[in-house]
């Protein structure tokens, strides 16, 4: 038997209601089935209530596990449905003894309309519907109440899967620990590094949302297996919408509005952002950034909450990804707030400089000099094929920030490049690309912002000046970066790179035209390619690159199908194909012939 739980003042155990209700429901069926004239409204409401009879058994099964019988102990939901089930068991009871002494009383041959009167039918009719409403009023309580302690039972398996994994992992290090002892030299270095790799992976979290209609909490258990065992870690928070009050605050600095809706309860420190799972130091912005960090942090924010997608990122990581170009601030008073309050990323190994945040950097050369010294400070002792990783993550993506080319050469350091290493392939968010591609594609993107400043018609104001001059400035700032990025692709170009070297269905040319897409943000790319293929082709012909001999090459690249015809652009989410390219000894011979493709083939291949 289950244990009791007080349900009614009479303290009759959960099994005891149920297998009552359940006994009832059955007779009751059994009753009737022998009544072959029997109204058919009758007939359906019990064939109704029947229903419910499967749903308790369950519900007396659930009551056999002590795990949820103890945690439904306090529940105020259960409470009521086990209420209800025992109203409900009273109910049949003494309907069934009415029924009986009907039926009993007279010939069961005439039963229908002849045997009871049509006020009775009517009475038993109203009865049977209040029994059915309150069964289905104790069966909406009950599923509410395993909603409620659905966390805790997830809380306890966890636990108890923790221990079991424990018992493992101590005969795997035993068994580790013997081996090791018979490995020396070289290897025990490989050992060292992944070992250290092997331990930021053993960071587990599982997370559980009701849905939003039942309740806007949700639950996390964080479990980080340290050597001594495994540490776990519970929170419960509040989902908010992208667009409430609390992120906004947050996002404009405004700490006096956080403060007013953290005292008034409205929101707290600890909510996370529906569908992301961010929290709010991941939209900590204005001016006084970095002061945000500090009243959220003070608050009791978690810093070290990642998100729920596949590749999540910590306010520490998502702060050096966005960069000091996302908010317009710099990122030094931000970077001293969060590190001391962050895991601390020390990265030893060639592997963790690689795969750490160092590799998706978007700030100043100070402010990397910064991270580099506090995360990775033997970096500039590490390899040069590692700072090329390195760097290669960081200049993967087509959007950045006047400052990035400076960066770039920091990150590199001062000793000249290798062709080898240039040409080193490496796998980033763009998929597999060599840093020499990653700077080609640069220089198509700065060069679709160019072209848009230029393609903007001039509105002038009341007082007859012109955006023009803005439109202008922000030109020739785009135009003096996009210069940037070319000189230091004509840099590596100097170095006897392959200028036709393919990788993952990308050559140099080829990056240039995806960058140019990517970044364009005129609904027609078709506006001005060739204008801006024509100006690379200048400066390609300005360091000695045969125009001519680089197109031949790059036609029969394009004719054999070694690399991509088909662009998406980031702006619009169009597909646009590469049909032909013509090419000559001058770059006013040079065109580039893209067409957008048709609408069912755009929703096929759609990136968002």
């Amino acid at each position: 038997m289950a244990e009791l739980i007080e349900a009614t003042p009479s303290s009759i155990g959960v099994a005891e209601v149920v297998a009552r209700l359940t006994t009832s429901i059955t007779t009751l069926k059994d009753l009737w089935d022998h009544q072959r004239d029997a109204p058919e409204d009758l007939r359906w409401l019990i064939k109704d209530i029947q229903i419910f009879r499967n749903v308790f058994h369950d519900i007396e099964a659930d009551m056999a596990q002590e795990s949820i019988v103890s945690s439904l102990v306090n529940s105020r939901p259960a409470l009521q449905c086990f209420k209800l089930c025992n109203e409900a068991a009273k109910d049949l009871d003494i309907l069934i003894e009415n029924l009986k002494q009907d039926l009993n009383s007279e010939s069961r041959l005439e039963f229908a309309y002849a045997a009871m009167e049509r006020n009775k039918v009517n009475n038993y009719q109203l009865r049977l519907l209040n029994v059915l409403q309150i069964l289905s009023l104790s069966q909406q309580c009950y599923i509410r109440a395993l909603t409620q302690i659905q966390p805790e039972l997830v809380a306890k398996r966890v636990a108890m899967y923790m221990v079991e994994s424990q018992s493992t992992v101590d005969s795997t290090l035993d068994l580790a620990a013997s081996e090791k002892k018979q490995i020396r030299g070289a290897n025990s270095a490989l050992i060292k590094s992944r070992k250290a790799f092997d331990y930021q992976k053993n960071t587990y979290r599982w997370r559980f949302q009701a849905p939003s209609w039942i309740t806007t909490k949700a639950l996390e258990i964080a479990g980080l297996r340290a050597p001594d065992g495994w540490k776990l870690a519970l929170h419960v928070y509040n989902t908010v919408s992208l667009w409430s009050k609390v992120v906004d605050f947050a996002g404009i600095g405004d700490i006096e509005g956080l403060q007013k809706l953290f005292s008034s309860g409205e929101a707290s420190p600890f909510d996370r952002i529906e569908g992301n799972g961010y929290t709010l130091l991941h939209y900590a912005g204005g001016e006084n950034r970095e002061e945000v960090y500090k009243f959220l942090l003070d608050q009791g924010a978690d810093p070290l909450v990642g998100g729920v997608f596949r590749s999540p990122l910590t306010p520490l990581e998502h702060l050096v990804w966005s960069g000091s170009m996302a908010w317009g601030q710099p990122l030094l008073p931000s970077l001293r707030c969060l590190l001391p309050r962050s895991e601390d990323p020390i990265y030893e190994t060639p592997e963790e400089a690689i795969n750490g945040i160092l590799s998706s950097f978007h700030g100043t050369s100070e402010e990397f000099v910064f991270l580099q010294q506090e995360c990775c400070p033997t970096y500039y002792q590490m390899s040069q094929s590692t700072r090329v990783a390195v760097t290669t993550g960081a200049a993967c993506g087509v959007w950045d920030a006047f400052h990035m080319p400076d960066l770039i050469k920091t990150m590199l350091g001062k000793e000249s490049l290798s062709v080898e290493n240039l040409q080193s392939q490496c796998f980033t968010d763009m998929g597999e690309v060599t840093l020499v591609h990653s700077i080609a594609r640069k220089c198509g993107g700065i060069l679709a912002s160019v072209c848009a400043s230029r393609q903007r018609p001039s509105t002038k104001s009341p007082s007859g000046t012109g955006h023009c001059d803005i439109i202008d400035k922000r030109a020739n700032a785009q135009m003096k970066l996009y210069k940037a990025w070319t000189a230091m692709f004509c840099e590596f170009i100097a170095t006897g790179v392959d200028l036709h070297n393919v990788v993952d269905r990308h050559s140099l040319l080829t990056s240039f035209i995806d960058g140019y897409i990517k970044a364009c943000s005129l609904k027609r790319v078709t506006f001005c390619q060739n204008i801006a293929i024509q100006i690379w082709m200048a400066d390609l012909q300005a360091v000695g690159v045969d125009l001519e001999d680089f197109g031949r090459a790059e036609a029969l690249l394009f004719d054999s199908g070694c690399v991509l015809k088909d662009y998406i652009s980031y702006s619009f989410g169009d597909v646009y194909r590469l049909n032909k390219f013509i090419y000559g000894p001058s770059p006013q011979d040079w065109h580039l012939m893209l067409e957008v493709q048709e609408q069912e083939v755009v929703k096929r291949r759609r990136c968002f």
